[in-house]
């Protein structure tokens, strides 16, 4: 989608999302990844992604990789506002940057296999994060994969990035060898 500002409603999406303008809002709405595109919902520096009410999933059947796995990917740092969005079977769940927030929302079920290390949120830069009232549960105890299970929440500042002032409220944290794993220059995490 190259429109500024495009919305997205009561719609099923096979094969995600790619989105290169400045504001994509999708309500009521069901994307279907897994057909060999590397992300369900992708937008590019300097946009707003707004979802709500909505189902983000992998095809029945397909297994997704490294390379088509994330449920949200905000490229060069788009910020992310997620209320209610229900994220399962994908690689990971979501990537989160500066000015974003995730709310009443689940990640659940992820899928390991391959190379992955599931995430159910991971940010790797930023600042002014919430992440409230959310259920995140990347697999189930019996399923425990060390080798793929990494963390419900991973905050992993890249490239000389930094992550701060997140607050991480009422949520549910299941799976991975981490609930909560912070690594590098994070600073002011409420918990």
């Amino acid at each position: 989608i190259r429109d500024n500002y495009a919305t997205i409603v009561n719609t099923f999406v096979r094969g995600g999302i790619d989105f290169y303008g400045k504001e994509l809002t999708i309500r009521n709405s069901y994307v279907e990844g897994g057909y060999g595109w590397w992300g369900y919902v992708v937008s590019r520096a300097g946009s707003v992604i707004d979802i709500a009410d909505s189902t983000i999933a992998t095809k029945s059947g397909v297994t997704p990789d490294r390379n088509n796995g994330d449920g949200i990917s905000p490229l060069g740092g788009a910020r992310v506002i997620a209320r209610r969005v229900l994220i399962s079977g994908t690689a990971d769940g979501m990537k989160m940057s500066s000015n974003s927030v995730i709310e009443d929302s689940v990640i659940v079920d992820l899928a390991a296999v391959g190379s992955i290390h599931n995430d159910g949120i991971q940010i790797m830069g930023g600042s002014n994060i919430t992440i409230r009232n959310n259920r995140i549960a990347i697999n189930q105890p019996q399923n425990f994969n060390p080798a793929h299970h990494n963390a419900a929440l991973f905050l992993q500042p890249l490239g000389g990035s930094s992550i701060s002032n997140v607050q991480i409220e009422n949520n549910f944290l299941m799976g991975g060898g981490f609930a909560l794993r912070f690594e590098g220059n994070t600073t002011n995490i409420r918990v």
